[in-house]
């Protein structure tokens, strides 16, 4: 009995598991139907349009002072007065005493020299008044027009060197030449001078001068002037901007002019521009400060005037100068276009686009010729040139 029960088991076991998937396949749930669908990507598009525009030049800078002199003595003697703006970084006025040196020496000098002068022009009328007194000829004659000749040159030596005397006595205070600041400065009362002798580094701040480096290509966007003028400047405008304290500020210049050759290691031409008192507050700009030298400035300048530009959102471009754009048909096409110029934002196209073009400005992972997309056109202003100057990262 017990050998029957344990061949009857199993098979109990298995017929009641056939039973239950008979069950659970008869109650099994309808699979539903429905027609495939046809997934198609969506792009965003910008419409494409020609316009005439100046095109940004970007570049940075460095301020640099635009009239720096050296400082240096002229006078032997020692300094008895020293201004108390003759310091590193102090400003002073035109026409304000820098510095006083002891013009003892000079007006010992300047006595002896008279007295050599006295002397010297009565040799001079006594070879006078032998000449004329001489009837004879021969070598006396000679002898005495070259007697005469002499006193002559010693006679104007002697007033040449009592002039270049006075000259520097006058030398013995210096005042500025114009409204400026002192770079550096090694001098103190008491020191004695010779002549030659550095003293220190001033310049204007009524004007300052910024260096811009620009390529072959950003040079050919600017009407560079020919011959660089400081009297009257008339190059392009630039936009100058530095950040201070979180705040960006602005300053106006004007293009001078270039270098007369390219730089020899990195091959690019140095373009100077000067900015009119870099150092005075701008009403409009609460909190300016001024404009220090050494200063790394951004820079916009005014380029060219051209004509059927299209601007296009750099997001757009693929591998370098490849646009891809939606047809008529809802379709992907590809595009090969002449780039102009290439900008941080933005890349000005001359050639290879056509009024109205869809700009594809969306990445995808999958794009080829003909593909079917839906276009959706993205805010214009989002996709618009904006007139805040940003430094070219794609340029030198």
């Amino acid at each position: 009995m017990q050998k029957y029960f344990r061949i009857l088991l199993p098979v109990a076991f298995l017929a009641a598991a056939c039973v239950i998937l008979v069950i659970l396949f008869m109650a099994r749930p309808k699979a539903e139907r429905h027609a495939a669908e046809e997934r198609v990507p969506m792009v965003l598009v910008t419409p494409a349009a020609s316009q005439s525009l100046r095109i940004p030049v970007l570049t940075r800078g460095m301020v640099l002072p635009g009239n720096d002199i050296p400082v240096v003595a002229e006078v032997s003697g020692p300094v008895t007065y020293v201004s108390p703006n003759f310091v590193t970084g102090g400003f002073f006025r035109k026409g304000e005493v820098l510095m006083r040196v002891d013009d003892i020496e000079n007006e010992v000098k300047i006595r002896k020299t008279q007295a050599m002068v006295a002397q010297a022009s009565q040799a001079l009328q006594q070879a006078q008044a032998e000449a004329a007194s001489r009837r004879t000829g021969g070598n006396d004659v000679d002898l005495v027009r070259n007697y005469d000749q002499q006193a002559k040159s010693q006679f104007e030596a002697a007033k040449a060197e009592l002039a270049a005397l006075v000259l520097a006595q006058k030398n013995t205070v210096l005042a500025a030449p114009f409204d400026g600041r002192v770079r550096a400065e090694n001098l103190q009362v008491g020191m004695y001078l010779k002549p030659g002798v550095p003293l220190g580094q001033i310049y204007a701040v009524n004007i300052a001068e910024v260096r811009m480096p620009l390529s072959n290509q950003q040079a050919s966007l600017v009407d560079l002037p020919t011959r660089r003028s400081v009297l009257a400047p008339e190059g392009p405008r630039v936009n100058f901007s530095a950040v201070y304290s979180g705040t960006r500020y602005h300053w106006s210049g004007v293009v001078l002019g270039a270098e007369g050759s390219m730089d020899e290691f990195n091959r690019l031409l140095n373009v100077y521009a000067r900015i009119e008192d870099p150092f005075a507050a701008d009403p409009s700009q609460p909190g300016r400060p001024p404009l220090t030298l050494g200063t790394f400035v951004e820079a916009e300048i005014e380029g060219r005037s051209f004509d059927n530009v299209f601007v296009v959102p750099r997001r757009a471009f693929r591998n370098g100068s490849q646009l891809w754009i939606v047809t008529a048909d809802s379709r992907l096409q590809r595009k090969d276009v002449d780039v102009l110029y290439k900008g941080r934002d933005f890349i000005y196209v001359k050639e290879g686009l056509a009024e109205g073009d869809q700009v594809v400005l969306s990445h995808l992972n999958t794009a080829v010729d003909g593909l079917v997309v839906r276009a959706q056109t993205a805010n214009p202003a989002a996709n618009a040139p904006q007139p805040v100057a940003q430094a070219d990262e794609t340029q030198p």
